[in-house]
């Protein structure tokens, strides 16, 4: 033991201690020296407003600021620059290392296409609906017809749509649309619990124009009473339509 307390005291372990002390520190030091550059340790890069360019205007200033960038994702605004960056990930005026991948939102070159509707004849205000929820604009070219604001059909360019036809979102649709012959005033039949039979009848007993019959399905159907209709009967019997006038018939089977 006291030959181990005198070795700890000896010049010998003393120096060879200072020796493994100094060895410890130029390599903790010279460490954190060679990693700093390759860390880029205290470096920061200010990200810059990519928004609003194309990736091509983009690219130089990339790679003056020494970073890089991938397309996350291609939406499609055809009220936006074609091909610019609408998001970007880090936002502008962050801070990031160099090397550091920019992830970019950019609006599409070509808009993408839409399913056309199964059926668009019917009300004007319904086809609307049904076009602009896809994305699509309506153009009305009226025709003559029995109805008013009936649409009979659709073109895109010059050409009849099919129902599912594929037609590029922001497109304009043409719609022809009955204007109406006009007519006299009648008051207004009530078809309500009657079969189709009953209401062809006063159809053409009061020159009537046909009806829209929903579901179609049932339109043949002996069993078929009407559930509802449009314009609705008036209870007092004052309630007036023009014989021209569309008249909708909501079909149900009896109970």
């Amino acid at each position: 033991m006291k030959e181990y307390l005198k070795f700890l005291i000896s010049r010998q372990f003393i120096v060879h201690l200072f020796l493994a002390a100094g060895v410890v520190v130029v390599v903790f030091f010279g460490g954190i020296f060679l990693l700093n550059p390759y860390t880029h340790h205290g470096i920061a890069i200010t990200v810059p407003d990519f928004k609003g360019k194309t990736v091509d205007e983009v690219l130089k200033m990339l790679e003056e600021k020494n970073l890089n960038y991938k397309i996350r994702d291609t939406l499609y605004y055809d009220d936006k620059r074609k091909g610019c960056i609408l998001e970007q990930d880090p936002l502008p005026e962050s801070h990031v290392k160099e090397g550091r991948v920019i992830y970019f939102t950019v609006n599409g070159l070509n808009p993408p296409n839409v399913k056309f509707p199964e059926k668009i004849e019917g009300s004007l205000r319904n086809a609307k609906t049904q076009l602009e929820s896809r994305g699509l604009k309506v153009n009305p070219i009226y025709v003559e017809g029995p109805h008013t604001d009936y649409v009979t059909g659709a073109q895109f360019e010059g050409h009849p749509i099919a129902a599912s036809d594929l037609i590029p979102k922001g497109s304009i649709i043409d719609l022809f649309v009955m204007q109406g012959f006009g007519g006299r005033t009648i008051m207004i039949p009530d078809f309500m619990g009657k079969s189709m039979e009953e209401v062809l009848f006063i159809i053409k007993q009061d020159s009537l124009s046909e009806p829209i019959v929903k579901p179609d399905y049932l339109k043949n159907d002996k069993n078929a009473i009407v559930d509802r209709q449009i314009p609705e009967p008036d209870s007092t019997g004052n309630a007036t339509m023009n014989q021209t006038d569309p008249i909708y018939i909501f079909l149900k089977l009896k109970d």
